[in-house]
């Protein structure tokens, strides 16, 4: 998956430095911890699932990362920008598109 380097409207940067997005992974593998344990669990005492059918987790703990991944990054993004916007505000002062507005 190909994520935007900046806000097509705002021109809001979103890559930062290398490194950057590494807490979000941590974010993503806790969300597809959490949600592939709510579902299993929630079929499993439903009766819906039994202990045979306990693949289905191995199952959703490969698919959820991949449903997650732009949700963790954007999560991660808006944690950053809300302490420390100076360092995406300057990234947005100075592109083009910002530029010619102030003209």
């Amino acid at each position: 998956m190909k994520m935007n380097s900046a806000c097509p409207s705002c021109r809001l940067r979103f890559e930062s430095e290398p490194g950057f997005y590494q807490i979000s992974m941590f974010i993503n593998l806790v969300l597809t911890f959490v949600s592939a344990t709510l579902v299993t669990a929630g079929l499993f005492y439903a009766d819906i699932l039994t202990l045979e059918g306990l693949w289905l987790f191995p199952i959703l703990m490969a698919i959820f990362p991949l449903i997650f991944l732009r949700v963790s990054r954007s999560i991660w993004l808006a944690v950053m920008y809300r302490f420390a916007p100076e360092e995406f505000v300057a990234a947005k002062e100075s592109s083009p598109a910002a530029a010619s507005r102030t003209h």
